[in-house]
C-alpha cells in the first residue's frame, strides 16, 4: 500500500486548539503559515527534482535517482528548494498540495537523516525515513510507502492512494498436471505397500478374529447381552 508518512499529530505538535485561528492546524496559533520539513524519497517516476537533474547534466555529471540528492558530497543546492520536488506522479500531487496549503517547506533529502535514524538497524532507507518522523526530526515522508505493520507503530500514514499488487507465474510442467480419472484409479490405495505386506495384514487380521472368537465364547457373549439389556437395567436387574 502506498501512501505519505505524516508526524505527530498537528493539534500537539503547533498547538492549535479548535476554535484557533490556526485550526484545523493549518496555520500557527498565530495565524501566521506553519514550517514543517518535508523529507523527499528522490525515486524515478515517483518523486523527482528535475531541477536538480538539469544542473547536475549541465555539470557533465550524471544524475543518479536516489543517490545523487541523498548524498551530501553530491548534492546540489536545487536538492534542498521545496519548489523543485514537482516530478513524478506522488512528486507533482504533494507539491501542488503543500502549496495550496500555504506551507514554508524546508526541502531535506536521505542526505538530511538525523545520527538517530542512521544508527536504526534496517535496510530499508524508507523505514530509516518513518524513524525520522517517530523522532520528530522530520514532519512529513513524501514518497511510496509500504504500510507495514512495523511502520504502523511508529508514526501515521495518510489514506493508501495506490495498491501493489504481487502475482507469481511459474512455467507449467506436464508432469505436475494430474490425470484424468478412471475405473483403474481406485487400485491405487493398495500403492503405498506391496502385495506380501498386504498378505500380511490381512492374515493377522483374520488371526485376531480367531483368537477373540475363542476367548470370548458363546456364554461370555450371552451373559453381556443380558447384563446390558434395557430392560435388565430399568429393573435395576444385573444378577442375570
Amino acid at each position: 500500500v502506498m501512501s505519505f508518512v505524516l508526524g505527530c499529530s498537528m493539534a500537539q505538535k503547533y498547538n492549535c486548539p479548535r476554535g484557533t485561528p490556526g485550526w484545523p492546524c493549518l496555520r500557527g496559533s498565530d495565524g501566521n503559515p506553519l514550517t514543517i520539513r518535508v523529507l523527499f524519497m528522490d525515486k524515478a517516476y515517483v518523486t523527482s527534482n528535475p531541477a536538480a537533474i538539469t544542473k547536475v547534466t549541465s555539470m557533465g555529471r550524471q544524475y543518479i535517482a536516489g543517490s545523487t540528492c541523498d548524498d551530501a558530497a553530491t548534492a546540489v543546492p536545487e536538492c534542498f528548494v521545496f519548489e523543485n520536488w514537482n516530478g513524478g506522479w506522488i512528486g507533482s500531487y504533494m507539491n501542488t498540495v503543500l502549496k495550496e496549503v500555504g506551507f514554508n517547506v524546508i526541502a531535506l533529502t536521505k542526505a538530511n537523516f538525523s545520527s538517530a535514524a542512521k544508527a536504526v538497524k534496517t535496510g530499508s532507507s524508507f523505514t530509516r525515513c518513518v524513524w525520522d518522523v517517530k523522532y520528530g526530526n522530520v514532519d512529513l515522508c513524501v514518497g511510496d510507502f509500504w504500510e507495514t505493520p512495523e511502520r504502523r507503530n511508529l508514526t501515521t500514514f495518510t489514506t493508501p492512494l495506490d495498491s501493489d499488487a504481487f502475482t507469481l507465474y511459474t512455467t507449467r510442467n506436464p508432469k505436475a498436471i494430474p490425470p484424468e480419472f478412471d475405473e483403474s484409479m481406485f487400485l491405487l490405495i493398495f500403492l503405498p505397500f506391496n502385495n506380501a505386506v498386504w498378505l500380511l495384514f490381512a492374515f493377522f487380521i483374520i488371526a485376531a478374529a480367531v483368537v477373540l472368537r475363542f476367548v470370548d465364547g458363546p456364554n461370555d457373549a450371552a451373559e453381556r447381552r443380558v447384563l446390558f439389556s434395557p430392560l435388565a437395567q430399568h429393573r435395576g436387574d444385573t444378577s442375570k
